[in-house]
């Protein structure tokens, strides 16, 4: 597959893109998928290796302030955590999924910027990361993803068929 950003606009569709990527992975398949719960009033980090679940952000403390929600740092260093340790264990090349990487990451230093960073230098792991649209220009500087290849997302018109 190679390194791939995924990106659409808010709520555009990327996380449900990850999900059919990593599910036609055929080789060792790692990272995170952020899953909006009722009315987003939160979002959980699910774990594509074991299906665990991480509250990263909610719309009430405890947490740093960002817009509407509070960030969990905690989740953040579990999830990290977690992959890390599966990644040890993985016997040569992995795809790791990072849903979604934005301006808690390159603007604040937060969520996944941490993990993103030490996942960039090891070569026998590809990533595959959702961006918002607007946050390309940054997300790409701030990372240095310069010539990754990029998959737009096509707005879902309600008539195609989703592959889940």
């Amino acid at each position: 597959m190679g390194n791939l950003l995924v990106t659409a606009p808010w709520h555009g569709g990327k996380t449900t893109r990850l999900r059919q990527l990593a599910a036609q992975e055929t080789g060792p398949c790692f990272g995170f998928l952020s899953i909006g719960g009722k009315n987003k009033s939160f979002y959980t980090l699910l774990s594509l290796a074991t299906g665990r679940q991480y509250l990263s952000l909610a719309d009430c403390p405890p947490g740093l302030r960002l817009g509407r929600y509070y960030v969990r740092e905690e989740a953040f260093a579990s999830a990290q955590a977690e992959l890390l340790d599966s990644l040890q264990q993985a016997v040569g090349h992995a795809t790791v999924f990072l849903d979604e990487i934005g301006r808690l990451e390159f603007s604040m230093g937060l969520g996944f910027d941490g993990l993103l960073r030490t996942l960039l230098r090891n070569e026998r792991i590809e990533l595959v990361l959702a961006v918002r649209d607007e946050f390309m220009p940054a997300v790409i500087a701030a990372y240095g993803l310069s010539g990754w290849s990029v998959e737009q997302v096509v707005p879902w018109n309600g008539t195609e068929k989703l592959m889940l």
